[in-house]
């Protein structure tokens, strides 16, 4: 699975990724659905990420956000 990670925080949860079989993207960056297509995001962890999704993510992505 591709999971993005929206965090200033990464640090925070490097051992977890690391023990996980998945790939992962950290960014702080604002994100919309082309990056999403573009990376092929399976689902996105926002923890401590300074931007609002916005609904046409929320919508795209359906319940693969936490």
């Amino acid at each position: 699975m591709k999971v993005l990670l929206l965090s200033p925080y990464s640090e925070n949860l490097i051992n977890t990724l690391k023990n996980s079989n998945d790939t992962w993207i950290i960014s702080t960056d604002s994100i919309d659905v082309d990056f999403l297509k573009l990376n092929r995001i399976d689902f996105i962890i926002s923890y401590g990420y300074r931007n609002i999704l916005k609904p046409d993510i929320i919508s795209f992505m359906g319940e693969s956000i936490i």
